[in-house]
């Protein structure tokens, strides 16, 4: 489990640095554009664990081609 939210982790930061963090990437939507690298994975991290538990809070939501596309 913690390999599979290791890879869907990375693969939804990637999607957003593909579109280059642009404004509608979640990056930038949840004002994390200056946070370190780290605190980014955590953020990836999170969102990928409530993706997959099915709880999905819905405040890192999927709103770019690509993040739906993973999503």
């Amino acid at each position: 489990m913690l390999i599979c939210l290791h890879i869907v982790s990375c693969f939804w930061y990637f999607m957003a640095k593909l579109d280059g963090f642009g404004p509608d990437s979640w990056v930038v939507r949840m004002g994390y554009e200056n946070n370190t690298d780290s605190e980014l994975y955590l953020a990836s991290f999170y969102w990928a664990l409530t993706t997959l538990t099915t709880v999905g809070y819905g405040d890192i939501t999927a709103l770019t081609s690509l993040e739906r596309v993973l999503a």
